[in-house]
Formats: C-alpha cells, sequence, structure tokens
C-alpha cells in the first residue's frame, strides 16, 4: 500500500488507502483496515481538506536542505477524511486553520504530503524543495 501512495503523490494525486468494506481512510498506509480488519483496501482519492492541529518550525536538521532553508514549518493536519498527516507549509500555520493538501516532491524525488491555507501557492512550496543545497 505504501508504494501506491508513493506512486500517486509523485503523479499529482491525492490518493490514501480505502477500505472498500467499512469506508475508513488509511493513513498511514496499512494491509489490512484498522477499523474493521478488512483486507479489502483500495488506493482511492481522497478530500484533500483539513485542519491544522499543530504546527512547528524545524530550526536545525541533519538533512542539509532541510537545514539550509530553515526554519522549515511542518503542520500536522487532521483530515475531513479522518486520518491525521503530516505535511510541510510555507509558513507557521496556526491551530485550526483551514488547508488544502498537495501532493508535492521533496529534494530526493519522493512524493511528500503539503499544506497550503491557499491551494494557488502550491508552486511556491514545490519550489521551496527545488532550491540548491
Amino acid at each position: 500500500m505504501g508504494e501506491k501512495l508513493s506512486q500517486a503523490l509523485l503523479a499529482g494525486r491525492l490518493e490514501l488507502p480505502t477500505c472498500q468494506r467499512c469506508s475508513n481512510v488509511q493513513y498511514p498506509p496499512s494491509e489490512i483496515c484498522r477499523h474493521c480488519l478488512s483486507d479489502a483496501l483500495e488506493v482511492t482519492a481522497c478530500d484533500p481538506a483539513g485542519k491544522v492541529i499543530a504546527c512547528a518550525l524545524v530550526h536545525y536538521s541533519l538533512a542539509l536542505d532541510f537545514d539550509v532553508n530553515s526554519p522549515w514549518p511542518i503542520a500536522s493536519v487532521k483530515m475531513n477524511a479522518g486520518p491525521v498527516v503530516f505535511a510541510h507549509a510555507l509558513e507557521f500555520l496556526k491551530r485550526d486553520t483551514a488547508v488544502t493538501l498537495v501532493p508535492i516532491i521533496d529534494s530526493i524525488g519522493d512524493g511528500v504530503f503539503g499544506a497550503l491555507a491557499n491551494v494557488a501557492d502550491r508552486d511556491l512550496l514545490q519550489t521551496r524543495f527545488n532550491r540548491t543545497i
């Protein structure tokens, strides 16, 4: 399931494993539904809306791209679809800020989540990952 999620993010799609029996959206990805224990999971498109639970600014990291571009905002977001995800942000986001989750590609080529108060800023967030180290 994790590989399918990564492939979807790399292709620019926000898709998460969803139980075909009880409709529970799974994150982090798993092979069995956490709600009903069914193994009938499929990666499907999901609602990208959510609200910020908390946000932190990373001021120091062993990962050079994060350290050079610090401080780096990371938010935990409660998705309307159910799960909580960690997502990169452009700026510090206050609790309960409404955000849209967007797929972005990090500096090593992995698909990751971005959280934006204004979805029109997606390219700005992607550009942050493309800065020269």
